[in-house]
Formats: structure tokens, sequence, C-alpha cells
């Protein structure tokens, strides 16, 4: 097995611990595959169809806030980060698997696998280990034959509470699993104290903007800029359509075509399930540099030990850092160096 310093790892660890449990435990088609690595290749026979379904792959059509109707003869889930976001699926997968479909849950030990049968046994039956290897396991349980998923709608899960913006508490719709859902994180709130100016009916690209504080920001200080919203997470980009009415939403392929922007504004993912990385915030910095006009500025806040300075100072003529708070720092990058 890869060493435990390759950030994929737990993927290609788990899906090998399922594949040789389902060279024993066949499954039947249709299947549905929750959340799953693109590296799979797991021994499903060619005649089995198989439906993806991923609310982080909003460039696919596996890319939605639920499920494609079914019913599916069986389910294999990859482990989700948070127990929120297992929970949802769990409700979410039970809500198209027939009756007695058996749902399959891999993951490793350290996403909290272990810990995770208590929560497929509020959806489903029969709940047991069927392996454990190479740090993962693998659980298995059966859609309840004569009950319906006690949550099985998206609305059921719509969360409708308020949130501060920096000028008193607004309705804010949130779902399970998405960036910040208990309130602002430290990040934004600092960030939101250090917003930009903006020209009458500037452009701004709200990057990794979650359910859309910093874009309901910007428009409440500029109610004519034009916002585009770009967000991978198809839960959180529900949410965001309704906190930010009338902002538009980027292409994820590739970096947004809708510019030139005057401001782009984030506040960066770095993780990857449980491993960190900054590639996300390379491809910001390299994007914002490309599609920035002559005037327009880069502000970001990221935690002061992921070292971005060297990328923005060897992308931009001007970089300053204009508040520390906490772990936080909040940067401020305009004038593109040419290639």
């Amino acid at each position: 097995m890869a060493s435990r310093r390759d950030e994929g790892w737990r993927d290609r660890a788990a899906t090998e611990l399922l594949g040789k449990v389902l060279k024993t435990e066949p499954v039947e088609g249709p299947v549905l595959l929750v959340a799953y690595p693109d590296e799979a290749g797991l021994p499903l026979a060619e005649h089995v169809s198989r439906t993806r379904w991923d609310r982080m792959d909003c460039e696919a059509r596996s890319g939605s806030p639920w499920p494609p109707e079914g019913p599916f003869r069986s389910a294999l889930l990859r482990l989700p980060r948070s127990r929120e976001s297992l929970d949802f699926a769990l409700h979410a997968t039970a809500a198209v698997l027939a009756p007695d479909a058996p749902l399959f849950v891999f993951g490793a030990k350290d996403e909290g696998i272990g810990s995770s049968a208590s929560r497929l046994e509020a959806v489903f039956d029969d709940v047991s280990s069927l392996a454990t290897g190479g740090r993962c396991r693998v659980l298995r349980g059966y859609r309840a034959a004569t009950s319906g998923s006690p949550r099985g709608r998206l609305e059921d899960w719509r969360d409708v509470g308020t949130l501060d913006l920096g000028r008193g508490g607004r309705r804010w719709i949130r779902y399970p699993g998405t960036f910040a859902r208990r309130g602002l994180d430290p990040g934004t709130s600092l960030l939101l104290r250090h917003l930009p100016d903006l020209p009458a009916g500037g452009r701004v690209l709200d990057f990794g903007a979650g359910t859309g504080a910093l874009a309901a920001a910007v428009r409440d200080r500029h109610p004519r800029a034009s916002l585009i919203l770009l967000e991978p997470d198809a839960l959180a980009r529900a949410a965001a359509w309704e906190n930010v009415p009338g902002a538009a939403f980027a292409s994820l392929a590739t970096w947004p075509d809708e510019g030139p922007f005057d401001v782009v504004v984030s506040n960066p993912p770095y993780h990857q399930g449980k491993a960190e990385t900054l590639a996300v915030v390379r491809r910001l910095v390299a994007g914002a540099r490309a599609s920035l006009t002559p005037a327009g500025e880069l502000r970001l806040v990221l935690q002061r030990r992921h070292p971005v300075e060297y990328a923005l100072r060897q992308s931009f003529r001007r970089v300053d850092a204009l508040a520390d708070e906490g772990p936080y720092r909040v940067w401020a990058a305009s004038g593109a160096e040419p290639d």
C-alpha cells in the first residue's frame, strides 16, 4: 500500500478493501455509487448498471444536492468527512434504495469508520462490519423494508436560521456539512471586516463561496455589484442560490470565464478529506492573476501557517497583509505580474 504521507492513500486503501469484500458479496444493479473515488476500479460485473452521486462534482451529472431517482438495488458509500454529512448521505441514499437493498460504507479508521455503525442503524437494519485491513473498514446494512427514510427529501434538511454579516442578523439557509453551517467562522469574519471598495457596478468573484456569506456581504455594501459565485458543493450552492438571489454561478471545469473581475474574494478551502493541500489556493492565485482588471484586486483570508506569500509575490506587484487575528491573516494582492 502507498505511504501514509500520500494524500490519496485512504481512498485507495478503503477501495481496495471494499473490492475484496465484493468478490465474496456481489451486488445487484442498478447500483448507486455515493461520493465515489475516481480511481475505484471495483470488481462489478459488466452487466451491472451503475450511477454516481457526488454532491461535490458539480461539473458532472452526479453533482446534485440529492441523489437521482431510484429505486437502486444496492449502494456503495465512501465515508464523508463529517458526521452530519454522513447522516445526510445515509438518509438520502436510503430514500432511493429498494426495500432490503444493501448499503456498503467504506472508509479509514482515522476518518471515523469505526464509530459509524451506530449512525447506519438509524436507517438500516442488520448493520455489521464485514472486513478490516489497511487501517480501513467496510460496513454493511440493509434498507429497512417496513419504513420510509425518516428524512427522505432535500427540504427535510433545509435549515432556516439567522446569520450576522456585520449589519445585524439576517435570514440564512443552510444544509448539513456545508462550510460554517453553525455560523461564521473566524476567518470569514475577519475578511468581512476588510472587504475592498468597488467601482459602481463592479464584477466580483466569490471563489469557494460556500453558502454565500462573502457574496451577500458584498451585495449589502454594493447593491449594484455583479456577483459570480464559484462553489463545488451542490448542497452549498443550493443554499447560496437562496441566500444571494440574483447571483450567477460560475463553471467549475476551468477558471470562470465570466471575467474580467474587479475583485476576487475568497476564504479558500485547503482540505481534501482529512488531508491538507494548497492546490486550491494555488489555483485561486493563478486564476485571479489572469482574470482581474488592471486595477483589480485579490483579497483572501488564510491561516498564517500556510505559505501563500511567496506565490502571491510571484504573481502580483503589490502584496499586503491587511490584518492578523488569531491564526488568520487577510492578504490583498494587485497588479498582476506579466508572464
